[in-house]
């Protein structure tokens, strides 16, 4: 674990994931002694380590190609940071539109809010989910702002 945060190396096997895994959730057993605050720690360190370890694959994986014959096909270098925006758009949409379809069928805000803040005791929270963001509209463009 200390070569991952510390050189950005990925995890040499699945023991090692394994590893890791074992010392959070013993770590996330110890923190409910402590209470929620000290959960939530666990927890945001165990998916800081996690995205660690997903950018550290990424970028080892990063130059894999497919090659055939005499011709080698490999994917822009600007391909995977496309794809991060992507998923980031696409959780703020997911986000709107979610909430749209939980109105109609009766949910609304006050009930997320009441599960978010549910979540929160625990150390866990709906994200993206729970406050989705003011997605722009045309009229947005269209009128003219204060200056």
């Amino acid at each position: 674990m200390m070569r991952l945060v510390d050189q950005g190396t990925a995890p040499a096997s699945a023991e090692v994931v394994e590893a890791i895994g074992w010392l959070l959730a013993l770590a996330e057993k110890v923190a409910r002694r402590y209470g929620a605050r000290a959960i939530s720690i666990v927890r945001t360190t165990a998916q800081a380590i996690a995205d660690l370890a997903e950018e550290a694959l990424a970028r080892s994986q990063r130059n894999l190609a497919l090659e055939v014959g005499r011709t080698r096909l490999e994917p822009a270098p600007w391909m995977s940071g496309l794809a991060r925006i992507a998923g980031r758009v696409g959780l703020d949409v997911g986000g709107v539109l979610l909430q749209g379809k939980l109105r109609s069928m009766g949910i609304g805000n006050d009930m997320v809010d009441l599960v978010e803040e549910e979540l929160n005791r625990e150390g866990l929270s709906l994200g993206a989910l729970a406050k989705p963001r003011k997605l722009p509209t045309i009229e947005h463009f269209v009128t003219p702002r204060a200056a």
